[in-house]
């Protein structure tokens, strides 16, 4: 009997690895590729949107795909303009050999008016190459008016290994943009308080002197720094938390007597240089030093800024934003910079982050994400198990009070909850769930910490779906 059943084993056995092996013709499905677009929904724009679809794995060979596209009160030619152009309600898109995602563009021409639904949908109708099939998002709807993202999969710019960009994510419009995390020095803060806080993202830090008077020489001051093992450097840097009334710089005072000079280091020099596969090299040489001094001014601030030695210094005045949440100045640069998109429009940011260590003070952090907590952005953590999977979870299975609690409303709530670099993977059994300042709740994945084919960090991708 245990003969028979053994020779039975190694029979299916071998059908099975007769149907699974590499040079088996016969086995097609193995060797399908799945297309689809890469979101099921978006938000036409003004400028040339691009519409991507995206491949499972590389093209063999160069084709084509049609897609066929209907309209809800709108024309093409009036409304939108298509690229490459359509034939008969019919678009054809070329594609190349070796590639995982190909693109079309839209262009949105009229708004639509109020109350009005304006859209275009597109479904993937054919492909020349028949081992190509269409799976997953077979579909997607561009509105002309604004809606809420439905989901997508995402790979943040943030630039490789040096991670030199701060990425701007917003889920609602799919749309992320990206700056150098360099651009900026000092944030102003656009809210009822007058509030300043510094570039952690480059090791910045701060220290208040016992002056008033800008014009007095100081002297640089080691101990400013990040990342000492000193508990007590935490007052030279930004609460991590995010909660504005935790700014290393005093709220500065109508008087101006009463705001003082301070010390500010200035951090370190994005690298240019990549690291070893699995590595980061996030903090090149120091920038140097600056001296400092904020009153208000009229309609925001009034910055005084010189070399630690100098008995002059510049001025600027920077007035407060009604649409975003602070205004960025960089001193190098000597002038305002855009960084943030506009305080609504971005939900979370990927960037390298002064952190704390309990009881060892301040920390730098590579493969960080932030919420945007000072807009009303709320987020938390599950953690899978065998009745609470990403896969499977949904509306009803969202808590409500978790949005209220106190890690909710911490910036780092994501942080780098997602990651461990001790051994350096990416945690595959948890997720998070976030609702956004206008509601809208999603859950997402992390996907990605390292690029796949050369192991180097700093290509994140997520995935994510609107509950």
């Amino acid at each position: 009997m245990k003969k028979t059943l053994l020779l039975a084993s190694l029979f299916t056995m071998s059908i099975f690895l007769s149907c699974n092996s590499d040079d088996s013709s016969t086995d097609t499905i193995s060797q399908n590729i799945g297309l689809s677009f890469k979101t099921p929904s978006l938000t036409a724009l003004q400028t040339e949107t691009p519409i991507e679809l995206v491949f499972s794995s590389p093209t063999a060979s160069a084709g084509s795909i049609v897609l066929q596209y209907t309209e809800q009160n709108v024309m093409h030619g009036t409304d939108y303009i298509l690229t490459p152009s359509p034939v008969s309600n019919t678009i054809e898109i070329p594609y190349q050999s070796g590639v995982t995602e190909v693109s079309f563009t839209f262009k949105k021409r009229i708004d639509a008016l109020e109350n009005e639904q304006k859209s275009v949908t597109f479904t993937i109708q054919s492909v020349s190459d028949q081992s190509i099939v269409a799976k997953g998002n077979t579909t997607t709807i561009v509105s002309f008016n604004p809606i809420a993202s439905l989901g997508g999969t995402i790979a943040a710019e943030v630039g490789g290994s040096t991670q030199p960009n701060q990425v701007f994510f917003d889920f609602s419009s799919n749309h992320q943009q990206a700056v150098p995390r360099d651009s900026w020095d000092l944030g102003f803060y656009s809210g009822n308080e007058y509030r300043v806080i510094i570039n952690g993202s480059i090791k910045m830090a701060v220290k208040k002197l016992e002056t008033n008077d800008i014009t007095q020489v100081v002297s640089s001051d080691l101990s400013v720094a990040v990342g000492t093992f000193v508990a007590e450097n935490m007052e030279y840097v930004d609460h991590p938390y995010g909660n504005i009334s935790g700014t290393a710089i005093a709220e500065i005072s109508a008087n101006a007597s009463e705001n003082m000079v301070y010390l500010l280091n200035l951090g370190n020099e994005v690298p240019t240089t990549p690291a070893a596969a699995g590595s980061v090299n996030t903090s090149g040489e120091a920038r140097g030093w600056m001296k400092i001094k904020i009153d208000r001014s009229s309609d925001g601030y009034k910055l005084l800024y010189a070399p630690l030695d100098a008995t002059t210094y510049s001025e600027v005045t920077i007035p407060k934003s009604s649409s975003h949440n602070f205004s960025f100045f960089s001193l190098l640069n000597q002038q305002v910079v855009a960084v943030e998109p506009e305080k609504e429009a971005w939900d979370i940011k990927f960037s390298t982050f002064t952190n704390e260590i309990s009881g060892y003070g301040s920390y730098f952090y590579s493969d960080f994400v932030l919420t945007n907590a000072v807009s009303g952005v709320r987020a938390y953590k599950v953690d899978e198990n065998s009745s609470t999977t990403y896969n499977s979870f949904t509306t009803s299975d969202i808590d409500h009070s978790l949005f209220n609690t106190e890690m909710a409303k911490d910036q780092r709530v994501i942080g780098s909850n997602w990651r461990s670099t001790q051994p350096l993977e990416l945690y595959n059994n948890v997720f998070f769930v976030l609702k956004d300042a206008a509601g809208n709740i999603y859950k997402f994945k992390f996907t990605q910490l390292q690029d796949t084919s050369t192991n180097e960090r700093g290509f994140p991708k997520f995935e994510y779906v609107k509950l």
